[in-house]
This record gives C-alpha cells, sequence and structure tokens, in this order.
C-alpha cells in the first residue's frame, strides 16, 4: 500500500502506542512504591484529607482498629485505596457518602456468623457501615484477624 494508511490502521497503532506509554507509566509507579523510601503515609494522608470529617473519623477508627487485629500489616495504598498488606492483600477501607466499608480481597473464604459481610463476587466481600453509627469491633477484629490467617496461608 503505497497512500496514507488506513483508519484503522492509524487507530490501532495509536492505541498500541497509548498502550505501551500507560505501561510504562504503571511501571514507574510501582517502581517508586517497592522503594523503601516511598512514604506510605503521606500517601494515605493525602488521600484522607479529602475526606470529609464524618468520614475520616469513621476510617481512623476502622484503622485503628485494624493496627490492633493486624498488627504486622503494612497500611499503605493499593488500587487507589488504603489498604493493609501482608505477604498479599489483606483488607481495605473505601469511604462514601453515608458510610464506610472495610473490604476483605479474599472475603468469600470468610466465615461471618454474625452476618456482617456483603457481596455476591469469586472472591471479595466488605462490610459496609453507617457514618455516625458505633462500629461492632469484636465481629470487625474477628474477621480481620481470619483475613490474616488467610493471607499467612497464600
Amino acid at each position: 500500500m503505497t497512500g496514507p494508511r488506513s483508519r484503522i490502521a492509524r487507530h490501532k497503532t495509536k492505541k498500541q502506542h497509548n498502550l505501551k506509554k500507560e505501561r510504562r507509566a504503571s511501571a514507574r509507579i510501582t517502581a517508586a512504591r517497592r522503594d523503601p523510601e516511598h512514604d506510605h503515609a503521606a500517601e494515605v494522608a493525602a488521600w484522607m484529607a479529602g475526606r470529609t470529617p464524618e468520614q475520616q473519623s469513621a476510617l481512623r477508627a476502622l484503622a485503628k482498629l485494624i493496627g490492633a487485629a493486624a498488627p504486622r500489616a503494612e497500611h499503605r495504598m493499593r488500587w487507589a485505596y488504603p489498604s493493609w498488606v501482608q505477604n498479599g492483600d489483606v483488607c481495605y477501607v473505601s469511604a462514601h457518602a453515608r458510610h464506610v466499608n472495610l473490604g476483605f480481597h479474599r472475603g468469600a473464604e470468610l466465615t461471618d456468623p454474625t452476618g456482617l459481610l456483603e457481596g455476591t463476587g469469586k472472591g471479595m466481600r466488605h462490610v459496609k457501615l453507617a457514618i455516625g453509627e458505633p462500629l461492632p469491633a469484636a465481629a470487625l477484629t474477628s474477621l480481620v484477624r481470619e483475613a490474616v490467617k488467610l493471607d499467612a496461608r497464600g
């Protein structure tokens, strides 16, 4: 073909170029986060600063509970949410208008005698906690500890 490339060929080439560009950017971000000098606390604090005071209060209470139940887990940002990581991902928190979620990456494998876990996917589950309501601390602590045990098993 001697003339200009077809519209489809140009689109495909541009799409491939953008994909390569995204992969390079993602690799740089991943490398920065693996860097022992990377300030995960500042990253989490910046995310928290963008939440309402009510959300921040609920999230701080959850973070304290998770920290006590999973003292060896590292607190860091993963997939745009504050997460706790040991061998793998243990749990994460997210903020919404009227509630906060405590999510578990392997939540479908957790025993939930109190029926707090929500979700229907293959693996993930979350607990929806209304802002301003007291936390069911004993049940949440039990779930976090079980998630840590699952994570340790691999």
